[in-house]
C-alpha cells in the first residue's frame, strides 16, 4: 500500500508542481504507534467523546489488566503494569487506535492545504 500512496503523492504533486504551486510533504510513521498509545491519552481522548462512564471504567480495568515482566538470560523481573501500548488482535483495538490519532489526522486537515491520499493524509 505504500508504493500505492507514493504513486498518488507523486501525481499529486507533478499536478502542483506544473501550475506553479510550491509542495511540502509530511510523512509520519505510525509503524510502532500500538506500541507507544498512553493510555492515559487515549482516556481523555474518549472522555472528550462524551463515551458513557461505565465504558471509561470498563476500559480502564481492562487496560489495567496489562502486565509484563523484562526476561535477561534465565532471570524474569517481577511484573509491572504497562501504561503504553495495546495488544494487537483484538476486535476493539483498531478502534481504540483510530480515536487516539483522531486529533492527528484532524489537524493535518486543518493545515493550509491537506490531501487526503488513500488512508493518508499528506498536508500539501
Amino acid at each position: 500500500m505504500w508504493e500505492a500512496s507514493n504513486i498518488h503523492s507523486k501525481v499529486c504533486c507533478e499536478l502542483l508542481l506544473s501550475r506553479g504551486s510550491t509542495v511540502n510533504i509530511c510523512a509520519i510513521d505510525l509503524s510502532k504507534a500500538f506500541d507507544k498509545m498512553n493510555h492515559c491519552g487515549l482516556f481523555i481522548k474518549l472522555m472528550r467523546r462524551r463515551i458513557p462512564v461505565q465504558l471509561l471504567s470498563l476500559l480502564e480495568y481492562w487496560f489495567s489488566l496489562g502486565v509484563t515482566c523484562v526476561k535477561w538470560d534465565t532471570i524474569m523481573s517481577a511484573n509491572f503494569t504497562l501504561s503504553c501500548g495495546i495488544r494487537q488482535g483484538g476486535v476493539l483495538y483498531p478502534y481504540l487506535f483510530a480515536v487516539y490519532v483522531d486529533v492527528l489526522v484532524d489537524k493535518v486537515q486543518i493545515a493550509a492545504h491537506a490531501v487526503l491520499l488513500t488512508g493518508y493524509v499528506a498536508a500539501l
